[in-house]
């Protein structure tokens, strides 16, 4: 079986798509309109909205995580086994 090769990241992905995002607008800016430059701009924009989002998702899942701990009940299973400790 082949191990899969993990690499941490040093950068949150946010900085990393607005570093990319910065870095296609100043190509973008430097160049003559046309489809290229469209492009990066476009890409820019993808980048930011990819940003956004995982933004969203970040604080959605800590507002689930948060509900999951208030409204922890036992499964038929846990219940069965003596896994569950009600708090």
């Amino acid at each position: 079986m082949l191990n899969r090769r993990r690499f941490e990241q040093s950068t949150s992905l946010k900085d990393r798509l607005a570093a990319f995002a910065k870095e296609a607008r100043e190509k973008a800016s430097l160049l003559q309109p046309g489809i290229e430059k469209d492009e990066l701009l476009k890409k820019a924009r993808q980048a930011d909205v990819a940003s956004h989002l995982d933004d969203w998702i970040r604080r959605d899942c800590g507002r689930q995580n948060e509900a999951a701990g208030r409204n922890r009940s036992a499964t038929k299973h846990q219940r069965d086994t003596g896994l569950f400790l009600a708090s």
